[in-house]
């Protein structure tokens, strides 16, 4: 069994067995806005759904013309900050898509281009750390998985979320075990994915691409990412996990140790929101 597997079953001993039942049947209450399917087996803790049911209210009450970023905000930093943004947002999104198809005076145009430009705004990426070359042997791109050589540039998963009505919509697959502590930049950052492990730096990109080669050839159960200097970092930073809570990060710092570098370590966006 590795360190993965165990880590993941003994997570889900906390989490809400029904959880993902549950979403499903508040995607199908709004015909033309489902919601994206729960991402690969991520399962609902109680907090999500407590931070989802409470965006569904908010946009209820709010109605078509509501603030969104300024309830991401409320929801995400100041009422649910562990929250996984991803599910919370697509409920958001949801909802509002549903208040407003029922808007009056709002043509099927209108009501298009609001819910896209909803969902852009609200899905972009949070300005942080840059990737510029992973272990990974495929890219998630909007068009599907791209295969390659070990070596690739970064490409920012298309997780933007549309309702069935204006897009054809396919729920990302799940992530591959090599490499489930990479993630891609959020939409906001909270405690639920403002940590990495760090496993290396260097003073140039040909360095740190030469120490991530080196990383994976001691351990190829596991993909690694080598990020730009970032903030006063004047160095490039070789990382196992990206973008996770502090419990994933903890996860993956125990694997780092013990079969990577025993001085890998926690790093933490020092802020969050729109940006790390």
């Amino acid at each position: 069994m590795t360190t993965r597997t165990l880590a993941w079953g003994l997570a889900l001993l906390f989490w809400l067995p029904h959880g993902a039942t549950q979403a499903q049947n508040q995607a199908q209450a709004a015909p033309g806005c489902d919601a994206v399917a729960p991402i690969g087996s991520r399962l609902i803790n109680r907090t999500t759904q407590a931070a989802m049911d409470a965006a569904d209210q908010l946009i209820t009450d709010a109605g078509a013309g509501a603030d969104l970023r300024a309830l991401r905000t409320t929801l995400l930093r100041d009422r649910f900050p562990s929250a996984d943004v991803d599910l919370t947002l697509r409920s958001l999104l949801q909802a509002y898509c549903r208040v407003v198809q029922a808007a009056a005076g709002l043509s099927d145009a209108d009501k298009a281009a609001r819910i896209q430009a909803a969902n852009t705004d609200m899905l972009a990426p949070a300005q942080g750390p840059t990737v510029v070359a992973r272990t990974s042997s495929r890219i998630r791109r909007s068009g599907g998985p791209l295969d390659g050589p070990p070596l690739l540039l970064a490409s920012r998963s298309d997780d933007a979320w549309l309702p069935a009505w204006l897009a054809q919509v396919q729920a990302p697959a799940a992530a591959d075990p090599a490499d489930a502590f990479l993630r891609d930049a959020p939409p906001f950052v909270n405690d639920s994915n403002k940590y990495f492990v760090i496993v290396g730096s260097a003073g140039s990109e040909q360095a740190a691409v030469a120490l991530m080669n080196r990383l994976h050839r001691k351990a190829p159960q596991y993909d690694f990412v080598v990020f730009m200097p970032y903030g006063a970092n004047p160095t490039y930073g070789v990382m196992m996990a990206t973008w996770v809570s502090k419990e994933v990060a903890q996860q993956a710092l125990r694997a780092a140790r013990q079969s990577v570098v025993p001085d890998a370590y926690l790093w933490a966006c020092r802020s969050g929101g729109d940006s790390c």
